[in-house]
């Protein structure tokens, strides 16, 4: 099978004859249907253009693969684990295909099921009224005379009611119970994400949610309306887990996996966010982590709003104290900075703010300070630029993957806060002089 690999915001010729008319098609739906890539064939030769946008993945036809390359080098699948979004992930689990990665993406799967697991268990899980006919020895709901009088002619005493009892056995948990089951044994790397679905697991069985063998099929009989509308993105994970997308095969080494493609800019965002909320939660405790906080106060008529991608509050004061971006790519144009401008003149309590990129953008970063002008007082705020690493080598375990991510950020913190917390959690495993900081860290009021 011919390869060919499509980078970011770079285009890839391919032969027509190495296209059939079905994959022609298949192309053009995911270019039409997902905005992953464009698809354009050639004015003058045979050729088909497919230019990428910012995405990464693997899609692979009859005849070739096309592997859509990230700008940066990472460590793709286990960066997957941080994706939080269903939108800016595209998986086709009727294309399967050998993925030498596969045998961790049902990790990857598992973690997504369980956010959205997560989710449903805050909103409540569906309870149906389920119609119930049985003898019994005393009048329950309401007795069903016609049955009654052939039970009288057995003289065993007992009345024949009927009722409705309001159960969670509805068919839209005993699917989710089934895809718990199904998923479990195919964790084997995110300790974590299989506890806590072990957890799940049990609490449905508590609610006497009936364990059956239902298949993907079973999925089509799910008709969403008000009353079970909190199903609808938790239940494509469902199908995905019961048609056992990504299922190891026998072979050692290879696994199997289906054509996907990822949106990098969001994935590096919801990385950095996560991997933050979690440093702060074990170690940085007078701070709380604020993703996404919507900002309005710098355009009177609230047309306009900004949201910076994390903002630390202290716990105390309520105050919104550092502000953090994550960048995935750095812009010559100066635009990263016009925005942690814009956002450190929006709010009036930051002390300093910080851009995160990619290790890959380290030489390009500076650091600038910014001079309030709509105040008398001489405010300044700092901003400062740090990178964090997406590839820790081939050999990495995903638990050492996750933990030097945590012990970076950890080093970025400490450069953010001003305060210093004793009782470090994160025992840094690479010297200092692994993340020089040299001119990135010393803030200087910048000419952008």
């Amino acid at each position: 099978m011919q390869e060919f690999e499509v980078a970011e915001f770079k285009s890839e010729f391919i032969p027509l004859e190495l296209l059939s008319n079905s994959d022609l098609r298949y192309l053009d739906n995911i270019s039409i249907s997902q905005k992953k890539f464009t698809l354009t064939p050639h004015e003058k030769e045979s050729l088909f253009e497919v230019h990428n946008t910012y995405y990464a993945g693997v899609i692979e036809l009859s005849k070739i693969r096309l592997y859509f390359g990230s700008k940066v080098e990472t460590d793709l699948i286990y960066m997957l684990h941080y994706l939080r979004r269903e939108e800016d992930f595209f998986i086709d689990p009727n294309k399967e295909i050998n993925l030498q990665e596969g045998d961790i993406f049902f990790d990857f799967i598992g973690k997504l099921f369980l956010r959205e697991l997560d989710e449903l268990s805050k909103k409540g899980l569906l309870r149906n009224y389920l119609h119930q006919e049985e003898l019994q020895s005393f009048v329950r709901g309401s007795i069903d005379f016609s049955k009654q009088w052939k039970n009288n002619i057995t003289h065993n005493g007992k009345l024949c009611c009927r009722w409705d009892e309001l159960t969670y056995d509805s068919l839209e948990n005993q699917l989710i119970l089934q895809a718990i089951r199904h998923i479990i044994p195919e964790i084997i790397h995110d300790e974590e994400t299989r506890f806590e679905l072990q957890q799940h697991f049990v609490q449905l069985l508590d609610l006497e949610i009936s364990l059956t063998d239902l298949g993907p099929g079973e999925c089509d009989r799910v008709v969403f309306s008000r009353m079970n509308e909190s199903y609808v993105k938790i239940m494509p994970w469902v199908r995905i887990i019961l048609e056992r997308c990504f299922i190891r095969s026998e072979s050692k080494g290879k696994a199997k996996g289906y054509n996907f493609l990822v949106n990098m800019n969001q994935l590096f965002e919801d990385l950095v966010t996560e991997v933050a909320q979690k440093v702060i939660l074990h170690k940085y405790r007078d701070y709380s982590v604020i993703p996404q906080e919507t900002i309005e106060n710098l355009v009177i008529e609230k047309t306009i709003d900004i949201r910076p991608d994390i903002l630390l509050q202290n716990r105390h004061t309520k105050e919104h104290e550092y502000i953090m971006d994550a960048k995935y790519k750095y812009s010559a144009d100066n635009s990263n900075y016009y925005q942690m401008i814009a956002y450190s003149i929006a709010i009036p309590s930051a002390k300093k703010g910080m851009m995160i990129f990619p290790e890959s953008e380290r030489e390009l970063l500076k650091c600038v300070t910014v001079q309030d002008p709509y105040r008398s007082d001489g405010r300044e705020v700092k901003i400062l630029c740090e990178s964090i690493p997406l590839m820790y080598g081939d050999k990495i375990t995903f638990r050492q993957y996750k933990k030097n991510l945590e012990e970076r950020m950890d080093q970025i913190f400490g450069e953010l806060i001003e305060s210093k917390v004793e009782d470090n959690l994160y025992k840094h495993s690479q010297d200092r002089e692994n993340h020089p900081q040299s001119h990135l860290q010393k803030s200087f009021r910048g000419e952008l």
